[in-house]
């Protein structure tokens, strides 16, 4: 299980009252993914999103080992989370080569033509069917399955890095909401990414013979792997590249270049029922995670742990350690599935002078330390 030090409250101390109200800080979709989808995808990446504050990459929760509870599961330090093996597009290889300050190991294999098609980066067969093994158990762990992008302990790629490492978070700050709305912006950004390298290679000439059988969608080329199958095995460069067998860097830029010119209806244009099917998907886990409902009734999650930690705050655990208001934990099991939040809220009020924000209520159901009947 994953551990997590968290607070998501803050305590406001009135006169006999304590207020525990709900605070985020906002964001938007385009200032957490590269810069080139800013003019690219629909108005819904332009709108509010909560920052998410409890996958602090910087500070990883998951790399700071406890004995509070003894079913734990850290990431290796020297990894976090980045046992994955990213494929890059071409448009976001082209930006690595026409905006990184630095040198990377993405310009050395495009120099050398190593683990790059025309359709971008790839893990090879062998790294792929490793981070196979490594599913779940091992993910974040096996240092040997440590991404080698990863140059001292950060993304040396991060303002080009693709859907999937863009939208995982080990601890979504919604909850079940928040995980929903992130796997459908994966989702989304997967097929504009296969979408637009294709388009490229289509624009540049590359032949036929090497983008039918080829994809950038990861979880196809994990099975290929495991098959033990790939699509450019059996072609000769000649055969992948065309005309670009021996200007694999003018290609990659050209990929960039031209997506940079394209506006959100070129690229809807490009499929426009499977686009609007996975928009529509999107728009609605948005709307889900932004206006929550609270059902009723609701009840004290029964597999909630309650691990104390001082008099003024208690960690509460379902699958990672919460730390809340040590009140909390004489307030919340109130919620016995018979009872409204409404009346609750009054209780906490009455009884134990404490005002509980019916937003914070919410975030304490999304985190499932609340649950419906």
């Amino acid at each position: 299980m994953n551990l997590f030090y968290v607070s998501s409250i803050i305590e406001l101390a009135t006169a006999n009252k304590i207020s525990i109200i709900y605070l985020t800080m906002i964001t938007t979709l385009f200032q957490q993914l590269p810069s080139i989808y800013e003019n690219l995808l629909p108005d819904i990446f332009n709108q509010d999103i909560h920052i998410e504050a409890y996958a602090d990459c910087s500070n990883c929760n998951m790399c700071q080992p406890s004995d509070i509870v003894s079913d734990q599961r850290f990431f290796s330090p020297k990894t976090k989370c980045c046992t994955f093996k990213p494929i890059v597009p071409n448009y976001l290889v082209g930006g690595i080569l026409a905006e990184m300050p630095h040198q990377t190991k993405i310009h050395n294999y495009v120099d050398s033509g190593q683990k790059v098609t025309p359709l971008g980066y790839f893990p090879s067969m062998k790294e792929l069917q490793h981070y196979n093994r490594i599913i779940p158990d091992q993910f974040g762990i096996d240092e040997s399955a440590m991404c080698e992008l990863l140059v001292d302990g950060n993304c040396s790629i991060w303002q080009h890095r693709n859907a999937i490492c863009s939208t995982y978070f080990c601890h979504y700050f919604k909850g079940h909401h928040g995980k929903q709305f992130w796997e459908e912006v994966r989702d989304f950004l997967q097929m504009i990414e296969e979408l637009l390298s294709n388009y490229c290679c289509e624009q540049l000439s590359i032949l036929p013979n090497y983008l039918s059988s080829a994809t950038t969608n990861f979880y196809v080329n994990v099975q290929a792997a495991l098959n033990n199958m790939s699509p450019h095995l059996a072609l000769s460069d000649q055969d992948i590249w065309g005309p670009w067998a021996n200007k694999r860097r003018d290609f990659f830029l050209e990929c960039h270049r031209i997506c940079n010119a394209l506006s959100p209806i070129d690229i809807e244009q490009l499929s426009p029922i499977q686009y609007q099917t996975k928009l529509s998907k999107l728009q609605d886990s948005y709307s889900r995670m932004m206006s929550p409902t609270l059902p009723e009734p609701l009840i004290f999650n029964p597999k909630c742990n309650v691990i104390d930690f001082d008099s003024d705050q208690t960690f509460f655990y379902v699958d990672r350690l919460i730390k809340l208001p040590a009140v909390l934990k004489t307030i919340l099991p109130l919620f016995d599935g018979k009872t409204t939040a409404k009346t609750v809220r009054q209780l906490a009020s009455d009884q134990f002078g404490v005002d509980i924000d019916t937003a914070y209520l919410i975030h304490l159901y999304e985190q499932d330390i609340l649950v419906g009947v």
